[in-house]
């Protein structure tokens, strides 16, 4: 009996929660959310089509014109789009973060008697808001606003009023590039106004993009498109001067380095690299003959990398292995030859004994590996440190590279008897000599 009055008493408290529960909820149905503006209420949409705003320190004033927002005050800057649909939207619907007080009888108390910063906008039929901002509450991220035609008082957060009250730059169009990269059609390098190199888009053939100065030479297509990425995500990080009367404080005078990219229309523009600021993260920068100077951030492009020898596609040893009867390695007099079994593609035998599968095929892809990696108009003849040669099956001829000694730390490559300007690094040779020392023990 006792546990059943228990049961019954317990049945009872859940019950009167339960119902404070349903209670509570209900009555926030009927609670109504709190609008300083909401003018996206009916089935047309309001527009905003003028906004002004006045500070001591800050005098905008941006206007649309067939949905594209500019700036007439300060300056007839190019806006960002997007910021500028933000800000629209901040005051077509702004939701207080509370209301304070719905009738002040002193408006003094908060900052709203002479409010520092007024923001005005006019709507599409003609209608105009100012939005007052009045001192900071308590809390250092919260300030006091209003309606100048409406009496209630609530708060909002500095990050909304920052919205309109953000430095210039943080709305204007941060866009560098004019071009169309997707229709690019050259590519010029400069180092200290001496043209480096000039990349075309070829038009024909496998290859895209192809050297034709200072030499004709397709290009490592993934490498060059890399670059061209890295270019596409250039974005101007801060605006220094519009009209820079001094360009040599920024190193613009005689720039270190300078890239003219051309589209298929046939339009030009050259992006000028001056000295880099560690200060402000970025490298300041001129387009074409501009006075306006900026920076940009080096995450992306950094042109001090950019190397002809990263981009040439030179690749004598580049075949399928399935296509390689016989590979003949001479290095400083010893000769050693790997013949191709018959009995499978990438099998291989040295001295008439098979040779590991794995070893020999990470042998392979360094030869495959050994592709020009720079530049050098001073050809040097004489013997060769290491040749290889590749003989083809079925009658297919052979490629042979032969590799002189450049400096201690590259070769020149010649490619079937031919003396090229291009070299190669000395890393990639010390790493087929060891895999080939790695073939070799295995046997």
């Amino acid at each position: 009996m006792k546990n059943y009055r228990v049961t019954i008493i317990l049945l009872a408290v859940l019950a009167v929660l339960v119902g404070a529960y349903l209670l509570i909820s209900n009555l926030k149905l009927f609670e109504t959310e709190k609008y300083i503006y909401n003018f996206n209420e009916g089935k047309v949409k309001a527009s905003v089509r003028e906004i002004w705003v006045d500070s001591k320190d800050k005098n905008y004033d941006f206007v649309k014109d067939k949905d594209r927002w500019t700036m007439v005050k300060p300056a007839p800057y190019k806006l960002d789009q997007d910021v500028m649909k933000g800000v629209e939207n901040a005051l077509l619907v702004m939701q207080p973060e509370s209301e304070v007080e719905k009738n002040p009888a002193d408006l003094a108390k908060y900052g709203l008697d002479k409010p520092d910063t007024k923001i005005r906008f006019k709507l599409d039929g003609g209608t105009e808001k100012t939005l007052l901002i009045g001192s900071q509450t308590s809390m250092s991220n919260i300030y006091y606003v209003k309606d100048s035609d409406s009496p209630e008082v609530y708060t909002l957060t500095l990050g909304t009023i920052n919205t309109f009250t953000a430095p210039v730059s943080d709305f204007r169009d941060k866009t560098l590039l004019a071009v169309d990269l997707g229709k690019l059609k050259s590519f010029t390098f400069y180092k200290d106004g001496v043209k480096q190199f000039k990349v075309d888009d070829s038009g024909t053939g496998r290859v895209k993009w192809k050297v034709v100065e200072p030499v004709e030479e397709d290009t490592k297509g993934d490498i060059f498109n890399s670059i061209i990425r890295n270019v596409s995500q250039l974005k101007i990080k801060d605006f220094i001067e519009d009209k820079a009367s001094n360009m040599a404080q920024y190193g613009l005078d005689k720039p270190a380095y300078a890239v003219t990219l051309t589209d298929e229309t046939g339009k030009s523009q050259t992006l000028y690299y001056g000295k880099y600021d560690e200060g402000k993260l970025g490298s300041y920068i001129r387009v074409d003959n501009g006075e306006a100077v900026y920076t940009v951030s080096m995450e992306n492009f950094k042109p001090d990398n950019v190397k002809l020898g990263d981009i040439l596609g030179l690749s004598p040893l580049s075949i399928a292995i399935g296509k390689v009867d016989k590979i003949t390695v001479v290095d400083n007099g010893k000769t050693t030859q790997y013949v191709n079994s018959g009995k499978g593609d990438d099998t291989f035998t040295l001295d008439g004994k098979q040779v590991d599968k794995a070893n020999f095929t990470t042998l392979y892809v360094n030869l495959m590996a050994l592709t020009s990696e720079g530049y050098d108009p001073a050809i040097k003849t004489g013997a060769p440190e290491m040749t290889i040669t590749f003989d083809l099956k079925d009658n297919g001829g052979s490629e042979k590279l032969e590799l002189i000694k450049r400096d201690d730390s590259s070769y020149f490559m010649v490619v079937d008897g031919k003396p090229m300007k291009y070299y190669l690094t000395a890393k990639k040779v010390d790493l087929v000599r060891h895999w080939m020392g790695r073939v070799f023990g295995d046997n």
